[in-house]
């Protein structure tokens, strides 16, 4: 057992993991069996490629490391309300980054970003043409921080939970007309406030955390709309024997 001061040397360290300082993207096609495979370069040309940088900084942690919002979070754990991104959103080459953390007077936050392939790495490009490299938009989810988003149409659905690792409510929100927003917006920073709350999701005490919210597919769902949610650290009641797991289908209004 450690005693008091060997407690607080723990938390006193703090240390950078360099897998969570990585954006790629890695092609997806069907193997021998036609099971769907990552690869590093696929029959069609798509190849695996991630943001030019090393394990320390790349080209987005450099542009946020004097953003008046992110800037001081960027060396807090991402779990105490530091900077963590844990949901995704693509549109062509735009990409909405969504912010688990920090969490800033109860607005959540994703982070605007457009990318394209150069000398085989993956490049920031500017959103317009006075070089903006990222927007930011500010959403009112009642304390809680991103967990996933899914686009659905133009809308924007957005999987919320609490930002540090608690038992707490977890949602999902629905952010109507997003890609015409996004489209034309202009603001660099952007508060919307035109969120509704779509349905709670069921969660347990230390169990059963939502984490991936998306579409599934028409032929799986028996011809229906339906969501499928997927939770981390499953409780007994979400296993099967040691290598399966349940998730949730929600109805999709």
């Amino acid at each position: 057992m450690r005693d008091h001061a060997a407690n607080a040397k723990r938390l006193a360290k703090v240390s950078l993991d360099a897998n969570r300082r990585l954006l790629a993207c890695v092609p997806i096609e069907p193997d021998a069996q036609g099971q769907p495979c990552l690869v590093k370069l696929a029959q069609d040309g798509r190849r695996a490629m991630r943001l030019k940088g090393d394990a320390q900084t790349n080209l987005l942690t450099r542009a946020l490391a004097d953003d008046p919002h992110f800037g001081p979070y960027m060396s807090i754990p991402g779990k105490d309300n530091g900077f963590d991104i844990e949901g995704l959103a693509v549109d062509g080459r735009r990409l909405l980054l969504g912010l688990r953390g920090p969490v800033l007077r109860g607005c959540s936050a994703l982070i605007e970003i457009e990318v394209e392939a150069a000398n085989g790495y993956l490049k920031l490009v500017p959103l317009d043409a006075r070089g903006t490299l990222l927007r930011k938009h500010f959403l009112q989810l009642d304390g809680l921080g991103v967990r996933d988003l899914h686009f659905s149409g133009d809308d924007l659905y957005v999987l919320a939970g609490p930002t540090m690792v608690l038992n707490g409510d977890i949602r999902v929100f629905k952010w109507p007309n997003a890609k015409a927003v996004l489209r034309t917006n202009q603001e660099a920073a952007r508060f919307e406030s035109v969120l509704t709350e779509s349905v709670v999701v069921p969660h347990g005490r230390g169990v059963n955390r939502a984490e991936a919210l998306c579409d599934l597919p028409a032929e799986l769902a028996g011809g229906m709309s339906r969501w499928l949610v997927l939770y981390d650290a499953p409780g007994p009641d979400r296993r099967d024997g040691e290598h399966a797991v349940f998730g949730d289908l929600l109805r999709r209004d």
